[in-house]
């Protein structure tokens, strides 16, 4: 392999790296830290039961923050699509848009080779109006690839929710942004 053929290969990997961490993006409020995840679903937290109704929609939006970070984070990737609206869009700058939550979860099967090894985020602005909600901030996130390379990628992510009829708040988009 020339060195020029091994550099783009780590671009690709970079890029798809990077998806996955769009994919854990609309999670936490808090900065998560960076913590060892189990590899597929093993030893993975119980799903979390939740009662949406006596909450304000800030708290509402956190939940399902919360709820989707972990899904990525211990690779239920099911559960990550099913909090997408079901026109929902996965968006990295510079790459192809993933449209609709079939695509989305189609999409997120994929890395099922990978490994989410360390995560953090910040969320650094955060607005619910109605049935309606954007957060905004910043990630961070080590992987290791199916050929057992660690790869670390941050950026900027931009949230936007959508509180559906029934009062489930979903993601109708997700767009992440690499480090310079």
């Amino acid at each position: 392999m020339t060195v020029s053929s091994r550099s783009l290969m780590n671009v690709e990997a970079s890029v798809r790296i990077t998806f996955i961490v769009l994919a854990s993006i609309s999670a936490t409020i808090t900065i998560c830290g960076c913590q060892t995840a189990p590899r597929k679903n093993e030893n993975a937290p119980p799903r979390p039961v939740t009662t949406m109704s006596m909450q304000s929609g800030e708290q509402q939006v956190v939940l399902q923050f919360r709820r989707y970070e972990n899904a990525i984070r211990y690779m239920r990737y099911d559960d990550a699509a099913d909090i997408f609206a079901a026109d929902g869009v996965l968006e990295h700058v510079g790459a192809n848009a993933v449209n609709g939550r079939e695509a989305i979860r189609a999409y997120l099967r994929s890395f099922a080779g990978y490994t989410v090894l360390e995560h953090s985020m910040t969320i650094d602005t955060s607005a619910v109006a109605d049935r309606a909600a954007q957060q905004a901030g910043r990630y961070a996130q080590r992987v290791e690839t199916p050929d057992r390379t660690s790869v670390k990628v941050s950026g900027s992510f931009d949230v936007r929710w959508q509180r559906s009829p029934d009062g489930i708040w979903q993601i109708t988009h997700m767009q992440t942004r690499s480090a310079r």
